[in-house]
């Protein structure tokens, strides 16, 4: 059993015995979102000398990486950010992973997304520097 394998059926099985249900596509899907939202106060950055969270900052923009780009540039947004507790951004990474994880443990303990990411692993690897993107 590869670790990937072992960490989705980990989790997954106290998921399962902790009562909750994963089957329900949309809450699991939101419920990572919300993890990642979690990860994403821990990241502050600084515009014309007053600090804010990243989160707020965003708030407003489309949560896609081009439209913040985008806004980033036309607001003067600096690229430079830092981390404001780097234990509970690993910690809220980890709570990423677990949903994750917890989620991909229904469809066949998971084996489903660890033969995608091999595959995405491979494509990535042989994708030219930034592959088209601006960011």
């Amino acid at each position: 059993m590869s670790n990937i394998a072992h960490y989705i059926k980990t989790c997954g099985e106290i998921t399962k015995s902790k009562g909750f249900d994963t089957t329900q596509h949309v809450k699991q899907l939101l419920l990572i979102a919300s993890e990642v939202q979690e990860a994403m106060e821990e990241i502050e950055i600084e515009i014309e000398g007053t600090h804010g969270k990243l989160i707020d900052i965003i708030a407003s923009f489309e949560y896609d990486m081009q439209s913040f780009e985008y806004n980033r540039k036309k607001h003067n947004l600096p690229e430079n950010s830092k981390i404001v507790n780097h234990e509970h951004l690993m910690e809220e990474l980890s709570d990423i992973l677990i949903r994750v994880f917890s989620y991909a443990y229904q469809f066949d303990n998971g084996k489903p997304l660890i033969k995608a990411l091999n595959k995405k692993i491979a494509v990535n690897k042989e994708r030219p520097h930034l592959h088209g993107k601006q960011f």
